[in-house]
């Protein structure tokens, strides 16, 4: 999808349009966990750092792993 005649996510140009420009230091962090929701209801996506994105991702995994050990 372009925005702005840039290429760019689909997630990312349905945010923009809904909330405007994300800043530098942002991203968005897919709260939903479905990397292919593009919804931007603030359910489903959130505009974090990019620390706070790989904290939460590394949290989602671990959290995966334990359901498949029990």
């Amino acid at each position: 999808m372009s925005l702005g005649g840039q290429t760019v996510a689909v997630h990312i140009a349905m945010w923009t349009n809904e909330h405007g420009y994300i800043p530098g230091k942002k991203e968005l962090d897919h709260k939903c966990r479905n990397r292919l929701c593009v919804n931007p209801n603030s359910d489903h996506l959130e505009m974090v750092t990019r620390k706070r994105n790989a904290l939460r991702r590394e949290e989602a995994r671990r959290l995966r792993c334990e359901e498949v050990r029990t």
